[in-house]
């Protein structure tokens, strides 16, 4: 009724977005932002789909606009520093977790960026600090079991993730539906197979209901995760189904145009080498590291690559990206010897309290 009014055609566009109306979603979500090209919401979601469709440097400067104005809220933040992640840029990824920190952002781009750089004692410090300094985050008591998980110390993160649950005195049906779907991960990569099964059928449900798009960045490897345990548990045509329902599902990303993100393109790598196809999985990782994919260390240790341990092509690729990686690590540790952050930081929190 009112064709001015940006939050009717924000709700709008997410509405047709979720009924797969992605051309008619995009139409609305930039009718929305000539109208008011500073609403955060509207801005993050018109970056979002630049990203979609591989222009990253449009949905950079859109989410830069965004962070000049007074208190641009933390959405901003995290697309952004998702947006380095996923381009390779991840010495820019932990410098904005930095500016986001002291300006009263959560942690969790610090705790991030130094694992990806395999800096494993800052990764820890901020995850642990953020149980300190942010006590009514419903995240915070989550974090710690983050560092292992990502060091391939799965097991010992389980125990963590069961700690802070009885702790809390709840159980996997009464935490919040990302938190149990870590969870089975986790199961999964620490070896419990069953109780992987157990926990992820629920959330998940059969492969026909399955659609990738649904789920967050982070978690979709979930879906892996319960494949990959029924491989181990002996029901092959379960895991294939499944698989098979997200290669389709990957295919009709590509035709549409939206298959740029280095981390879609490595799920799509992860998938093939489920379903068996060395060749294809190698390939499709090459694609990857060319548009960005720099998870290295947190990958690693990741025992659904453990049939390439010993291929050659592989190998390289590996190498190529540690490289990086580890370039930019000598980027941020010089910078961090050269300024205290931590100190900077409690000198802003002492300055807002």
């Amino acid at each position: 009724q009112d064709p001015n009014m940006v939050d009717a055609l924000h709700w709008l566009s997410q509405a047709l977005r979720g009924q797969g109306k992605s051309v008619q979603a995009d139409e609305l979500s930039e009718m929305a932002a000539r109208r008011d090209p500073l609403n955060g919401a509207v801005a993050v979601n018109v970056a979002r789909k630049s990203a979609r469709r591989g222009d990253f440097e449009t949905a950079e400067r859109h989410l830069l606009r965004l962070l000049e104005i007074p208190r641009p809220g933390s959405s901003p933040y995290w697309v952004l520093q998702v947006l380095y992640r996923h381009t390779g840029r991840l010495a820019d990824m932990n410098a904005l977790a930095k500016r986001q920190a002291l300006h009263g952002g959560a942690y969790y781009g610090l705790i991030d960026s130094y694992a990806l750089f395999g800096l494993w004692d800052e990764s820890d410090y901020w995850a642990n600090r953020m149980v300190v300094d942010m006590p009514d985050n419903p995240w915070a008591s989550t974090v710690p079991a983050w560092i292992p998980y990502y060091q391939g110390g799965y097991k010992e993160s389980l125990d963590l993730w069961d700690r802070m649950l009885a702790e809390e005195g709840r159980t996997l049906v009464e935490v919040p539906h990302m938190w149990a779907l870590y969870y089975g991960d986790t199961q999964a990569l620490s070896g419990d197979f069953d109780g992987a099964i157990r926990t992820l059928e629920p959330l998940i449900g059969p492969p026909e209901s399955i659609k990738v798009g649904e789920f967050h960045w982070s978690t979709v490897d979930i879906l892996h995760s319960l494949a990959w345990s029924y491989q181990q548990v002996g029901i092959p045509d379960e895991a294939r189904a499944l698989l098979e329902e997200i290669e389709e599902q990957v295919e009709a990303m590509k035709q549409r145009g939206f298959l740029h993100g280095s981390n879609n393109l490595f799920f799509s790598a992860r998938n093939a080498l489920l379903l068996g196809n060395i060749d294809l999985a190698v390939s499709r990782l090459e694609k990857a590291i060319e548009a960005g994919w720099r998870d290295y260390y947190i990958q690693r240790p990741d025992p659904r690559w453990s049939a390439l341990a010993d291929n050659p092509r592989y190998q390289a690729l590996m190498a190529e990206v540690k490289a990086d990686v580890d370039r930019q690590r000598v980027e941020v540790e010089r910078e961090d010897a050269e300024e205290d952050f931590p100190a900077k930081l409690d000198v802003a929190r002492a300055l807002r309290e």
